[in-house]
């Protein structure tokens, strides 16, 4: 009993000093409590010149397919190309991300950025185009899975809806700036001069990121989940315990493994963060609404007689980027519903003023409430997220949610691309409105069991892991939750 007691100790002990080590490398790293620090302005600032490197090219593809002698349908297939692979390599981003690979796959991502729009200039029919695009999702997929993770785990806890909401107002930017300099480049130059300029801005990327000093991967692991294995491990369980191996006359037999089925789903459940399947859901209604925007909202204004579509996005992003200098700090004090679902109705409103709109007038009212709404989606339900998600496994369920993200752009592309096919182009966003609003229903719904849920299974968790007066429980947790 001394002997389990000692071992214990020892264990405990060893965690601690881990964790001493891991707060040294993580204040080096620019993380604790201060909010702007040199890593988060240098990450914001170039996830400002990344999403400038996508924007720019968003106003102009649909024309361009359409020049290459593409249907509506095959704009609709182009542009949501690009979300399907950021889809898959969502997942595979996070478990790199929960290993310590985020600058790394910043880094990546940043170069397929400009093997991307190198290789758009090369391409000269539809088919190709829409290689390249899914080419150019891989790239999205890595650089925005490590950089958000970067960021929420970088920024104070208290300040985190805060923290994000300013790190994506480097997205807001991008989107008021990039589509007026696109369709400028084209008109004044040429395509080629235009994928010239997204390959240099994600060039600039690649040199910004080689100077963030990503924390070390220990900062990011569960403190709870290092106990609780260190403890599982050094323990010695007597004949009559139920653990995973029992003693008897000095020799240690194996119970029984698990079934492989059971292994393959406890591995499911690792690689994807099943964890933020509900915050993913309510993201993905609302990117639905902006996939029918990104494709067809630029055919949609010359299908009305407005001339310049580029407009609709340099309004829509100044929209976010003043909802966002405040919705944080909101979301923050009064909780992150008192934010989201507003956002949502602002969605199903913002959609259906789109659907009725005639003039550059209403296409601009259109756009300022679809960005008050859309503006505080992806900050405040990351942090959401990240609110009732262990620190271990943080990268996993940031990758679920992004990935849930590119589903409703890629979902929302396809659809606007068939119901353009088939009905006026009006229709389009009469049925996003609906989409909009079907989240609005879904999030009310369901957000109260979700926050009791999670909280629960974190509970449970920080009691395994040590319980009342346990050494290994205090000054551990609480600092890096």
């Amino acid at each position: 009993m001394t002997r389990d007691k000692s071992r214990e100790y020892q264990s405990a002990a060893k965690v601690h000093d881990h964790i001493l080590r891991v707060r040294v490398l993580t204040k080096k790293a620019g993380c604790g409590e201060t909010l702007f620090t040199r890593n988060f302005i240098l990450t914001c600032f170039s996830t400002l010149l990344f999403y400038m490197s996508f924007h720019v090219l968003l106003p102009t593809l649909p024309m361009y397919v359409l020049g290459l002698g593409g249907t509506e349908g095959d704009v609709g297939l182009v542009m949501s190309a690009f979300a399907m692979t950021s889809v898959f390599m969502r997942p595979v981003a996070g478990r790199w991300v929960d290993r310590g690979a985020k600058k790394g796959l910043m880094l990546a991502g940043a170069v397929v950025y400009v093997t991307s729009g190198i290789l758009y200039g090369v391409v000269s029919h539809v088919t190709g185009l829409v290689a390249v695009r899914l080419l150019h999702g891989l790239g999205m997929g890595m650089y925005s899975t490590a950089a958000s993770s970067l960021v929420s785990e970088s920024v104070p806890r208290h300040r985190r809806g805060e923290g994000l909401g300013y790190f994506l107002l480097a997205t807001s930017l991008a989107m008021a700036v990039g589509p007026v300099v696109g369709v400028a480049i084209t008109e004044a130059m040429s395509y080629s001069a235009l994928f010239g300029a997204s390959a240099l801005l994600a060039g600039i990327v690649v040199i910004c990121v080689l100077f963030i000093a990503a924390p070390p991967a220990q900062s990011l692991g569960s403190p709870t989940t290092s106990a609780f294995t260190t403890r599982r491990q050094d323990r010695r369980p007597g004949p009559t315990e139920g653990g995973a191996f029992s003693e008897g006359n000095g020799a240690r037999r194996m119970s029984p493994r698990p079934p492989w089925w059971r292994k393959a789903l406890a591995g499911l459940v690792s690689f994807f963060g099943l964890e933020a399947l509900f915050p993913s859901i309510t993201l993905c209604f609302g990117s639905a609404t902006y996939g029918s925007i990104a494709s067809f909202v630029a055919v949609y204004a010359g299908w009305r007689g407005v001339r310049n579509s580029g407009v609709f996005f340099t309004v829509f992003a100044l929209s976010m980027f003043v909802t966002r200098t405040f919705a944080g700090k909101i979301s923050d004090r009064h909780g992150r519903a008192s934010v989201i679902a507003p956002g949502l109705a602002a969605i199903s409103l913002g959609m259906a003023t789109l659907a009725s709109s005639r003039s550059l007038s209403s296409f601009a009212l259109a756009a300022v409430i679809y960005g008050m709404g859309f503006s505080v989606m992806q900050p405040t339900v990351t942090a959401l997220t990240v609110d009732h998600v262990p620190a271990g496994r943080r990268g996993a369920a940031l990758g679920t949610l992004m990935g849930m993200y590119d589903v409703g752009i890629a979902l929302g592309g396809v659809a606007a691309g068939r119901i353009a096919e088939r009905l006026p182009l009006d229709a389009v966003y009469w049925c996003m409105s609906g989409v909009g609003a079907c989240g609005l229903i879904f999030f009310v719904c369901g957000y109260r069991r979700y926050c009791a849920v999670r909280q629960r299974a974190m509970a449970i968790g920080r009691v395994l892991a040590g319980g009342a007066g346990s050494p290994v429980r205090s000054g551990v947790e609480a600092p890096l939750e």
